[in-house]
């Protein structure tokens, strides 16, 4: 089976590939028939698998001329009468407009150390 393109024909949407149908048959765009059930083989991809990703990729740590100093100011601050759950540190800072980002990266140059308890992290500045 052939596509016709001088027979009516539509596209089909939602596709990464230009596809029509005519006649009940899906084609490609150089009109290969793409049904299962016809002669017509589809065409293997000449494309190499993509590579794995790697495990667990571990982001650089932030160097200090990359860390906002306010974010490590308000760390500091927050952090100064005890330890705070992860969840605290988010809302305080969503509330002060600070950015969670710089949040983190601040709390990476001071060395905040992260520990779980009953099943929150929790946030502390190193002794």
């Amino acid at each position: 089976m052939k596509f016709d393109p001088s027979k009516p024909h539509g596209l089909v949407y939602g596709d990464l590939k230009v596809r029509y149908v005519q006649d009940g048959h899906h084609f490609d765009a150089a009109g290969r028939c793409l049904d299962p059930a016809t002669e017509a083989p589809k065409v293997p991809s000449k494309k190499t698998p993509a590579p794995a990703p790697a495990p667990e990729a571990v982001a650089p740590e932030p160097t200090p001329a990359a860390v906002d100093d306010a974010a490590v100011a308000f760390l500091k601050n927050i952090l100064k009468d005890g330890p705070l759950t992860k969840a605290t540190i988010y809302k305080v800072c969503s509330d002060e407009n600070q950015v969670w980002d710089d949040v983190k990266n601040a709390a990476a140059l001071l060395g905040v150390q992260k520990t779980p308890q009953k099943g929150q992290e929790v946030w502390k500045l190193p002794a």
